[in-house]
């Protein structure tokens, strides 16, 4: 099993970020353990062995089921997430830099490929500089 956290994500926040975290565990501890803990066709229901192990690792299981998911929305009691907090933090800290990270456009160059393609050059640590088709520009901002 393999959980992707990608930079997008990071804008949720630290807290849903942990909440969504936590429900991916609960899944793992069911693969790990060979319980099916979602059924349906799309595999989507989350079933009452998914609830014991979300409560397992921290979650707040629903009193009832919820149409399509069933006991999928487990959120994170104030309590746990007490418990996580330095994660939590840790997290906000990783989204707070994401979202200050700018993109500088560098001009198209003047001769060879014409303009097909420009760099963009991050300015994160270390920097990062990709070559962008011309088609990807943002949009020219009207002037007021």
């Amino acid at each position: 099993m393999e959980l992707q956290v990608s930079s997008g994500t990071l804008g949720v926040g630290g807290r849903p970020l942990m909440e969504g975290l936590l429900h991916h565990a609960a899944h793992g501890l069911a693969l790990t353990r060979d319980i099916t803990d979602v059924s349906g066709g799309d595999r989507r229901w989350h079933n009452k062995r998914y609830g014991r192990l979300a409560r397992e690792v921290g979650l707040t299981v629903p009193a009832r089921a919820a149409r399509v998911v069933g006991l999928g929305r487990c959120p994170l009691s104030d309590t746990e997430a007490a418990t996580w907090a330095e994660v939590i933090a840790a997290l906000d800290a990783a989204a707070g830099v994401q979202l200050e990270a700018t993109v500088e456009s560098v001009a198209p160059p003047r001769s060879g490929h014409s303009g097909a393609r420009f760099a963009i050059v991050c300015e994160c640590t270390p920097p990062r500089r990709q070559q962008v088709p011309a088609t990807c520009r943002a949009p020219e901002k009207a002037a007021s």
